[in-house]
C-alpha cells in the first residue's frame, strides 16, 4: 500500500498547488523517508487514505494527524521536539535552488506560530509554510 501512496504522490501533489515550485527530496533519502512514514502510521494509527490525504493537504485535522505529522517530521530530522522545523535541514533539501531565500524567510516566521502542544504547533507551522512557501516538496 505505501508504494501505491509513493506512486499517487508523484502525479497528484504536483497538480494541486501551481504557483509554488515542487521539488523532490535527494533520491537517496527516498528510502529512508517512506520508512519512517510507514513506521509513523503504525505509531500514530492513521491509515493509508489519512497518509495520502495529509500528502496531498486534502485532510481533515485529527489528534492523529497531528501525530503523524510530528512522528515524520521529528524523526526524519525536519522538525525539533518544540514542533518547530529545523531551519537548517529543511532549507538544505531545496539546495541552490533560486527561490531559496524565500524558503528560509518562510520557515522562519512560520516558526513562530504558536499552538496549544508540540502536535498542534507543528501542524499549523506546517500549514503556514505550505501556505506562504514558494517551494513544495513532492515525493
Amino acid at each position: 500500500m505505501a508504494l501505491k501512496v509513493f506512486f499517487c504522490l508523484l502525479i497528484v501533489v504536483p497538480l494541486i498547488r501551481g504557483e509554488a515550485d515542487y521539488i523532490q527530496p535527494p533520491q537517496s533519502e527516498v528510502p529512508r523517508l517512506l520508512e519512517i512514514s510507514i513506521n509513523c502510521v503504525s505509531e500514530t494509527g492513521v491509515d493509508s487514505d489519512t497518509l495520502f490525504k495529509l500528502m496531498t493537504w486534502t485532510f481533515k485535522k485529527t489528534p492523529n494527524t497531528s501525530k503523524f505529522m510530528y512522528c515524520f517530521l521529528t524523526k526524519a530530522g525536519f522538525a525539533d521536539s518544540e514542533g518547530q522545523f529545523v531551519k537548517d535541514t529543511v532549507v538544505r533539501l531545496v539546495g541552490n535552488h533560486k527561490r531559496k531565500d524565500e524558503f528560509a524567510n518562510v520557515i522562519e516566521e512560520c516558526n513562530k506560530t504558536p499552538g496549544k502542544d508540540k502536535f498542534d504547533r507543528l501542524y499549523r507551522v506546517v500549514g503556514c509554510a505550505h501556505d506562504k512557501s514558494p517551494i513544495l516538496f513532492s515525493i
